[in-house]
């Protein structure tokens, strides 16, 4: 077995290697079948935001969607072939994961976050199936105590995704800061977002020790997220 379809993470319910490979550019055309157009649009989505090198073409053959009822909404198939790769899923979830799969059987090179000069990608050919065993697969992060800026919330959601996980739980409101910007009663987060210091000790350490740095920052609807002053990020 090659070694990216041993790495496959989580690893799927079938995995049959199969002789030869499938490159996979750009523009190389995803077709959808009877009724599949938002499962095709949601893989294009996905593979049409990675940062495919920059001599990279339309690839070796051709890529079809299709919709298969015996499937649940997050499952999903994939035939590659060394001429056509055909992505069989139970919704538009199944073809996005479909795609995640894809993803990890993909240079390194696939996970930057800018292109690099060098050949076409290739898929090695296999047959795969994956369902997920559990409907909610969730991730916390507790931004209410800490605050993480945008960029870092919108990068766990994308290794989350990477790894099938389709909940993220966003700790937003507690004593040690409130995090979303509140156009009714903005003292709420000109106030409540950010705090002259946080406390290090544990509970029933007596006196309580504190590390004197400011902490704060919220998050804006529609807009990236705002740092406080300096000194307060």
């Amino acid at each position: 077995m090659d070694d990216r379809l041993a790495a496959l993470l989580p690893f799927p319910q079938v995995v049959r290697p199969r002789s030869g490979w499938f490159v996979l550019g750009p523009d190389t055309p995803v077709a959808a079948g009877p009724g599949a157009a938002e499962a095709a649009s949601a893989f294009r989505r996905m593979v049409g935001w990675l940062p495919w090198p920059v001599s990279s073409g339309q690839g070796s053959g051709q890529i079809a969607v299709d919709l298969a009822q015996d499937l649940p909404a997050e499952g999903y198939r994939l035939a590659i072939g060394p001429d056509r790769l055909r992505v069989t899923a139970g919704g538009a979830a199944g073809a996005f994961y479909a795609a995640q799969t894809l993803r990890q059987l993909l240079p390194h090179e696939a996970w930057r976050a800018a292109p690099v000069p060098g050949p076409a990608w290739n898929l090695p050919c296999a047959e795969i199936e994956d369902a997920p065993a559990l409907a909610w697969r969730g991730a916390h992060l507790d931004v209410a105590r800490h605050f993480f800026p945008k960029r870092t919330v919108l990068a766990l959601i994308d290794a989350l995704a990477a790894m099938k996980i389709n909940r993220l739980h966003l700790h937003l409101t507690d004593d040690q800061g409130w995090r979303i910007e509140s156009r009714r009663y903005p003292a709420l987060h000109e106030i409540g977002s950010h705090r002259p210091l946080s406390r290090t000790s544990l509970g029933g350490e007596q006196p309580p020790v504190y590390d004197d740095i400011p902490h704060g920052g919220y998050y804006t609807p529609g807009g990236p997220a705002r740092l406080l002053p300096a000194g307060c990020g």
